[in-house]
């Protein structure tokens, strides 16, 4: 009997010497949050030569705002209604007479199949290809990149207050350290002097992080809650509107062409 309890107490032992090592080490190498593609894109190129990128049906050469030098960029950005010389201009389209064209539109997948001025809605008859319209949202792709969706209305991002509905973070202010949980907008407040190896944080926004030491866990919020990273969010979405980046994700071309500085510049000052 005294065997098999000292063979409990071990395992259950090493179990929780296991457990209370659960904190992650903090990343201090500042590496872009966005890279290009490997091989040909991102390599420098000359604008004012023919044939630096390789192949000029499919890259480009244009300045990359990251760094100031002129480097290669892979074409395939443009959505339907937008002009293009070849089908390597478009996203998810063909380049028919000089524009892009969806063979299937006005059906559609994601929104990134229509025009920019259109979503992607799910009608009774399948999902179609419709204007936007700014008082009729099912999901925040269905807004501009500067509002967001709620109650089926399209509403300036971090424009709620303390304890009024929401449905994403973006949705209450984030300079008032607002986040949503269970659909209301609440106040952020920070975990401390709790070491998280062996306590969870109290809080669902932040994380496990490991001190110098690597002896104790410290509470550390996902973002930053503050005015900084809500000017530097709305800025990105000027941006993306500006140059009508408006169906669009990190990885499509239009955000590296156009609004690269302000991603990096959002990534910086929001991410923790």
């Amino acid at each position: 009997m005294l065997k098999i309890f000292i063979i409990f107490f071990l395992i259950n032992f090493i179990s929780f010497s296991v457990s209370i090592l659960r904190c992650n080490i903090k990343n201090t190498v500042d590496e872009p949050l966005i890279t290009l593609e490997k091989e040909i894109e991102g390599t420098l190129c000359d604008p004012t030569l023919e044939g630096t990128c390789i192949d000029n049906d499919k890259y480009f050469c244009k300045l990359n705002t990251s760094n100031s030098l002129y480097s290669c960029f892979y074409k395939h950005y443009k959505l339907a209604g937008e002009s293009c010389n070849n089908h390597f201009d478009c996203l998810h389209q063909q380049c028919e007479n000089g524009v892009c064209f969806q063979p299937t539109y006005p059906q559609c997948y994601s929104s990134l199949f229509c025009k920019s001025n259109e979503v992607c809605k799910h009608l009774s008859y399948g999902k179609m290809c419709v204007p936007y319209d700014p008082n009729s949202c099912d999901y925040f792709v269905d807004c501009k990149p500067s509002h967001t969706c709620l109650n089926n209305t399209c509403v300036p991002k971090f424009s709620q207050k303390v304890n009024s509905s929401c449905s994403r973070d973006t949705d209450c202010d984030l300079s008032d350290s607002l986040y949503c949980e269970d659909f209301k907008c609440k106040k952020f407040i920070p975990t401390l002097n709790r070491d998280c190896r062996v306590f969870p944080c109290l809080n669902s926004r932040e994380t496990c992080v490991c001190d110098q030491n690597e002896e104790t866990g410290i509470c550390t919020p996902s973002f930053n809650f503050n005015q900084e990273c809500k000017d530097a969010e709305e800025q990105l979405d000027q941006c993306l509107e500006k140059f009508n980046c408006v169906h669009t994700t990190r990885t499509t071309r239009c955000y590296l062409l156009f609004c690269e500085k302000f991603v990096t510049k959002r990534d910086f000052a929001c991410i923790v």
